[in-house]
């Protein structure tokens, strides 16, 4: 597998750049989701026919199958007393297919493929949207609540912004950056984003509330690597918001050494069942109205309802009546009353 090291740790000037950052973009404890959080000259080029194709083909290159390695490790204590967690390390495999490709969007879904004594378990997991000059996108606010917020034209401009949704397709984070080709490696970097707790902490953690994020992609030969420079912000803390910082790398190696048939069975039997719950999720995002989800309805989080109806729709390539059914379970997971049991 490819090893990719962690990076050396900020320098001071640039913790002090990220520290400026999350009190102007946080309000110090508080975050303004009308702010676009993006900075960028007004005179970014467009780009030209060639460079799309090259930012493109690094999106694609995303695609396929992978041995996949990931290593979060906290670096520095920003809090007196604050002592930082031991380092986290899994393996895993993961399928990423192609969902939608246009000159201007391209959608990757991943499917996690799991061992266990010689037997493949699938989950979809989650997906990535990529889109050209985009000026629309949502801003993670904590406590499961999203707001609307715009880039400009000229912000906007030559760049790709990613969304990522999880697992059950509701939204997780927005950024934006601009694709940069050179000595045959690809690379993007997005502003400076704010996401929710990552599943490995959400479930065990509540002494933060928000990950502030700038995320790296670089598409390689050999597959492609997810760095992560994070920051993890406590919203109920004036005086220390930001508890300590962490450094990411995921790293994707393509691989011919396991057997994906499972998992494009799963997708082949379910993916017009996915692509009605997508539909559904777009309908509310175009709203662009803030969205703000409860953990759970009648006991169970999102994905358990969603991965329950993809069950009873499994084989069919028309599912009629499957995008108001998603619709009613995002519904019952809002803040309005939720649906009638």
């Amino acid at each position: 597998m490819l090893a990719i090291p962690f990076r050396p740790a900020l320098t001071l000037a640039g913790l002090a750049a990220l520290i400026l950052t999350l009190f102007l973009s946080a309000g110090c404890v508080s975050v303004d989701a009308k702010e676009t959080h993006i900075t960028r000259g007004a005179s970014t080029p467009a780009r030209s026919a060639a460079d799309l194709e090259r930012d493109r083909a690094a999106i694609l290159g995303m695609a396929g199958e992978f041995e996949v390695d990931f290593a979060f490790e906290e670096t520095l204590a920003l809090r007196p007393g604050y002592e930082l967690t031991e380092p986290y390390h899994a393996g895993a495999t993961e399928l990423v297919i192609v969902v939608d490709d246009q000159p201007e969007r391209i959608e990757l879904q991943h499917i996690l493929v799991v061992w266990h004594e010689g037997e493949s378990h699938i989950v979809k997991h989650w997906r990535q949207v990529w889109e050209y000059e985009q000026t629309q996108r949502y801003h993670f606010t904590g406590h499961s609540t999203w707001e609307p917020t715009a880039l400009s034209s000229a912000a906007a401009r030559g760049t790709w912004t990613q969304s990522v949704f999880q697992v059950s397709d509701e939204p997780r984070y927005w950024g934006t950056g601009t694709w940069v080709h050179a000595h045959g490696v690809s690379t993007w970097t997005s502003d400076t984003t704010h996401r929710p707790l990552p599943r490995r902490e959400d479930s065990k953690r509540d002494d933060y509330h928000i990950v502030v994020a700038t995320n790296t992609h670089i598409v390689t030969p050999t597959g492609w690597v997810h760095q992560q420079d994070n920051a993890k912000l406590d919203l109920d803390h004036a005086e220390y918001p930001v508890i300590a910082l962490e450094q990411g790398v995921n790293t994707y190696t393509r691989t011919d050494a396991y057997d994906f048939a499972t998992a494009y069975e799963y997708w082949d039997h379910t993916h017009a069942y996915w692509a009605s719950v997508r539909a559904a999720w777009d309908a509310l995002l175009d709203q662009r109205e803030t969205i703000a989800l409860q953990k759970q309805w009648r006991g169970d989080p999102m994905y358990n309802h969603l991965f329950d109806l993809a069950d009873e729709y499994w084989g069919d390539e028309v599912c009629a009546d499957a995008q108001q059914r998603a619709a009613e379970v995002i519904r019952a997971f809002t803040t309005e009353p939720a649906v009638s049991e």
